[in-house]
């Protein structure tokens, strides 16, 4: 009995040690983040950080401490996450953080260039140190891929020919007929995640939205890469890639047919474990300049690229605390 309680002991200190580094890791970043955005009771801190700026602060800690040099301070990387989570105006971001207009931009963008630059959370190696099903449809299939739309304002401006912008809308015209025109342009990027864990491994993009998806990741090179380190590797993605070599799609009915029962539970089968790519986007997508027009988007698509990166590394980041609430699925193990 003695050996039992003196175990208990040790694991009850164990679990208050790793209490206060949690509280240590955490408090800078309240105290800090109480200092522009206050007024939360210290319940409440948390979910409001998450709110404001997209991320938990255990998860801004592991990015500051992993990358840390003279060009990220905690006060530049608060101004990045909440950019990217709120992607505020320029006017209401300077209000926020009481600081110039030139002043403002230069710490967001000169922070932006060094997280981009530096995080290498999306590597494609990083698709096998998941679980791979070794048996059946999916084995040894490590990857979906799938493609996101990200929309941007509307191609417009005084100083472009009449011809030119005409060209200009039609290449980001997504084919999008909604209420909402706020995503009916749009740049596209494609995505591969690993099968088991819906961590990121490959961004190719970004692509105007016009673009189908079968030429977007033609173009993104990542076909050409996969097929250099394995050249009969299979993916898995949605019917929008349906005659794509050494790819496993849902079967497409042909017109005027309809899928027979076996066809319909095949599609049943692929979409259950297809659906890991849709969830890891969505995770992404807790960021709302991925969500909200971009502003000038088709002029400064370098810049978009780069804050897209990097909404995916922190994304990667984030499914390491927080995994996906992803089933463990039959087919797969």
């Amino acid at each position: 009995m003695s050996s039992q309680a003196s175990l208990e002991q040790v694991g009850l200190c164990f679990s208050y040690i790793l209490i206060l580094i949690r509280l240590m890791e955490t408090t800078p970043w309240i105290d800090l983040f109480n200092t522009y955005f206050g007024g939360f009771s210290e319940s409440e801190n948390c979910r409001a950080f998450r709110a404001y700026l997209g991320c938990h602060p255990e998860i801004a800690e592991t990015i500051y401490m992993r990358y840390y040099s003279e060009y990220l301070t905690r006060f530049n990387l608060l101004i990045v996450l909440h950019f990217l989570k709120l992607y505020p105006t320029q006017d209401v971001a300077c209000r926020t953080f009481k600081l110039s207009r030139p002043h403002y931009r230069k710490l967001l963008w000169q922070t932006v260039d060094y997280l981009y630059s530096v995080m290498d959370e999306i590597k494609l190696s990083n698709r096998f140190e998941g679980e791979v099903a070794s048996h059946g449809i999916f084995k040894d299939i490590a990857l979906v891929v799938d493609a996101t739309d990200v929309p941007i304002e509307k191609p417009n401006s005084s100083k472009l020919d009449s011809s030119y912008q005409k060209w200009l809308r039609k290449q980001y015209y997504c084919g999008r007929e909604k209420d909402n025109l706020r995503s009916r342009y749009a740049v596209k990027y494609t995505i591969a995640v690993q099968i088991s864990t819906g961590s990121i491994c490959y961004i190719g993009g970004p692509v105007p939205g016009s673009m189908n998806d079968i030429r977007a990741i033609r173009e993104s090179g990542f076909l050409a890469t996969l097929r250099s380190e394995n050249l009969d590797e299979i993916i898995l993605a949605d019917k929008g890639y349906q005659g794509l070599t050494n790819c496993i799609t849902p079967i497409k009915a042909k017109k005027n047919a309809e899928l027979s029962p076996e066809e319909l539970s095949f599609n049943e089968v692929i979409s259950s474990v297809r659906y890991i790519v849709e969830c890891s986007i969505g995770r992404m997508k807790i960021f709302n300049l991925l969500n909200q027009r971009y502003r000038k988007g088709y002029l400064k698509l370098q810049k978009h690229a780069k804050l897209f990166h990097i909404c995916a590394h922190i994304t990667n980041i984030s499914l390491a605390r927080e995994p996906l609430q992803y089933h463990a699925n039959f087919f797969l193990y």
